[in-house]
This record gives C-alpha cells, structure tokens and sequence, in this order.
C-alpha cells in the first residue's frame, strides 16, 4: 500500500512538473506574470488578480513562480476546490473567473 500512495505521488509530481514545464515558455525555470496570463484562453485576467496570485504564491518575492511556489499554488487551489487563480475578494468566484479544462491553453 506504502509503495502504491509513493507512486501515486511521483507520478502527481511529474504531472505537476510537465505542466509547469509547458507554461514555462522561455525555459527559464520560473513562470513570470506574462506567462501566467498566457494560461488563460478565453479569459481575461486582471492586473488586481494577477498581482493577487503573485504576492499570494511567490513565496520568496523574487516577482516570478518557481515550480515549488507553483507545486503549492496547484495543490492549495485542489485542496479548497476552487482554482488557484481566481477572485478571492468576495469570497465566490464569478463565472467567468473560474478555470475550466477549456479555458487552459494547450
């Protein structure tokens, strides 16, 4: 069973890591604030939200997500059932503020 969860969370890891890998266009092992923009097909992301997510997740402030910062932001937002990335002013998301499997560029 030990061996089996191990698995479970290597391979959620390397999904992670791939993804993060794909965002990170520029191959500079840190995703930037344009970068995370370009996550968004059909929505527009505003400044206030966007800067939100950076001071929430950049961890040691340097202005851009190393895949840790971005491992946390990814588990946080699966743990509340609500996107990492979204309003959190109210406290409900509108929406068009919600990541959908669409919404997420390929």
């Amino acid at each position: 069973m030990t061996a089996a969860v191990d698995l479970r969370v290597l391979l959620s890891k390397q999904k992670l890591r791939a993804v993060f890998n794909k965002l990170d266009k520029d191959k500079s092992d840190s995703i930037d604030k344009d970068e995370i923009k370009s996550m968004f097909k059909y929505h527009d992301i505003s400044d206030q939200t966007l800067q939100h997510v950076m001071s929430e997740y950049d961890k040691n402030g340097d202005g851009v997500i190393q895949f840790d910062e971005f491992e946390d932001m990814m588990i946080k937002g699966f743990k509340t059932k609500k996107p990492a990335l979204g309003k959190r002013s109210s406290g409900n998301m509108e929406k068009s503020d919600r990541v959908t499997r669409g919404s997420v560029k390929r």
